[in-house]
């Protein structure tokens, strides 16, 4: 019953009012587009804890109703995946849009600013105003329900079943700006409040406090000579205030004490990102920095890396009739930004591609990347049995060969490389040094006409680390037909693979998967997928032995 009421609410928030009179008999009165999707799984697991429960069930829809020529689209998922804390994942959005007008009813997850509103989902309404170069957006809604303390579990015995408190939270986002796609600047507000009465007492088990957050940014684009040169920068300012319980502090401002009402858990951080491209036809080059502060903060995100400061830089170039590619990114990043920290961590980043494809039949990718991470000292002196410094680096070959003759095409692909971390520090290097070695060797032959393809291919793979040697190769294998214009498909996929540990023999690896699916009808189809994967190992180091079942029945409908 509640379900039906949040749907009914979010069809009487739809701007129905919003048509166009002029134009309104050469709409369809109603219509109807979307889909539904209906699945069922069964699982099994044996000799190891099992990964989900033994059955499931999901179903998911995003239905879009016409009047009048005003499109109205929903969705909506229900399963029975859930906490004893909350209801089953059911929710409903809809954002109708109407000529220059959106309005968003219902559970909506919407991006303004990347360091203000960036996406966090919102139990509310809003509207969004394009008229022209014009900008304007507001939303309201809550973004956090109230949660009671479980005083009965602690973390320390019930980490993966313990009921974490939260306050209701109410959010408020708005936009305003002028502009294009490639020339704009918007400015962007965001305020969040916990509701500090929604709890009948402050939790014990956890440290949570009712806080809230405003956030200024501003975000802007310009383009030059033809868009080949572009430019484009975003900034935010968080005010976070942990615990809204503490008195107002006297900020010698009326504009700030009327607006922030800070207290002494109040903090301000900033955040900004800038970058500029310029773009030929055969050639590109950027730059881009970014800085976020220490502990900045957004009700409106759901996570920032934050403490870091970046230098990036990225260029790319075709030559030989674009038959010869090459692209590539360099840069550095470090933290301890106010210099609190023992130790300032630098990294270093640099990777390259080269693609070169001389003919229709041939081509070759060449790939290298390496990240270094080090260590300096900061407000203390780093001991050496602990400083970072370390280097992934990577590098993969991808040859490919394709001949095409009438209906038949066969394809030839190698996929091959090497990935290690480099410790440089003699005190850690034999408890983080890894190093990997693979090897794919792919082949496809497909049949257009008859819509029959096979593969098979070898693979190999070696990873040396302080739990030893551990090495795989074997084969796979796999098929898929259509018939009566892909009424009907199946297809099969199969794996073997042999396990080696420090050189010697430990057990084996196989996985099955078969799929089939049937179109009943134009908008009807079923499919039914099973799959089973056996795993024997010797030494535990290398993994545990088990078998793990799934079994999956889905029914699709498409308007």
């Amino acid at each position: 019953m509640k379900t039906l009421l949040l749907f009914a609410a979010a069809l009487m928030l739809s701007p129905l009012g919003a048509q166009d009179l002029g134009n309104i008999q050469n709409e369809k009165p109603v219509a109807l587009s979307g889909g539904l999707n209906i699945q069922t799984g069964f699982y099994a697991m044996n000799g190891a804890k099992a990964r989900q429960p033994g059955f499931t069930y999901i179903v998911s829809g995003s239905p879009v109703i016409s009047i009048y020529g005003l499109s109205l689209p929903f969705s909506f998922t229900f399963s029975n995946y859930q906490r004893d804390f909350r209801q089953p994942f059911n929710q409903f959005g809809v954002s109708p849009v109407y000529k220059w007008i959106t309005v968003h009813a219902g559970y909506r997850n919407i991006s303004y600013s990347q360091f203000g509103m960036a996406g966090f989902t919102v139990l509310g309404g809003g509207i969004e105003l394009k008229p022209k170069k014009f900008r304007f957006a507001v939303l309201y809604g809550r973004s956090q329900k109230a949660v009671k303390d479980d005083t009965s579990k602690s973390i320390e015995t019930n980490l993966n079943d313990i009921t974490y408190p939260t306050y209701k939270r109410m959010l408020f986002a708005s936009k305003i700006g002028y502009g294009s796609n490639n020339n704009f600047i918007d400015l962007h507000f965001l305020s969040g409040k916990d509701d500090s009465s929604s709890l009948p007492f402050r939790p014990i088990t956890s440290q949570v406090m009712p806080a809230k957050n405003q956030v200024f940014s501003t975000s802007a684009k310009l383009s030059f000579f033809k868009k080949k040169l572009i430019w484009q920068g975003e900034g935010g300012l968080s005010v976070y205030t942990r615990d809204i319980a503490f008195e107002e502090v006297d900020l010698e401002n009326k504009l700030a004490n009327s607006v922030l009402k800070a207290n002494i858990t109040s903090q301000i951080y900033g955040a900004y990102e800038t970058q500029l491209n310029y773009t030929e036809k055969k050639f590109g080059v950027g730059a881009k920095y970014r800085r976020v502060a220490p502990d900045y903060k957004s009700m409106g995100a759901y996570y920032f890396q934050t403490d870091f400061e970046q230098y990036l830089g990225n260029f790319k170039a075709n030559v030989m009739a674009n038959k010869l590619r090459f692209s590539g990114s360099a840069g550095i990043q470090k933290d301890n930004l106010l210099k609190k920290k023992i130790a300032t961590t630098k990294r270093s980043i640099y990777n390259g591609v080269i693609s070169f494809v001389p003919s229709a039949k041939f081509g070759i990718d060449v790939s290298v990347a390496n990240y270094g991470t080090s260590q300096r000292a900061g407000r203390r002196n780093l001991s050496d049995t602990a400083v970072i410094n370390q280097i992934n680096n990577s590098i993969t070959i991808t040859p490919r060969y394709i001949i095409v003759k009438a209906n038949i095409v066969n394809t030839w692909q190698l996929l091959a490389g090497r990935q290690s971390l480099d410790d440089k520090n003699r005190n850690t290097e034999k408890y983080t040094q890894v190093n990997m070695q693979f090897a794919n060797l792919i082949f496809v032959r497909s049949n257009t006409k008859t819509t029959f393809s096979y593969n098979s291919g070898l693979n190999y793979n070696l990873s040396q680390s302080i739990a030893g040697k551990i090495g795989l190769a074997g084969i796979i294998a796999g098929c898929s037909k259509g018939w009566k214009n892909g009424k009907f498909t199946a297809d099969a996929n199969f794996s073997f693979n042999m396990s080696t540990y420090n050189q010697e023999y430990n057990g084996i690896t196989s996985n099955l998967m078969c799929g089939a699916g049937y179109k009943i009808a134009k908008k009807h189809k079923v499919s039914l997928s099973a799959s089973g994967l056996l795993n024997r190992s010797k030494a535990i180091e290398a993994g545990s032995s088990f078998e793990e079942y799934f079994l999956k029945i889905n029914y699709g409908f498409t308007l």
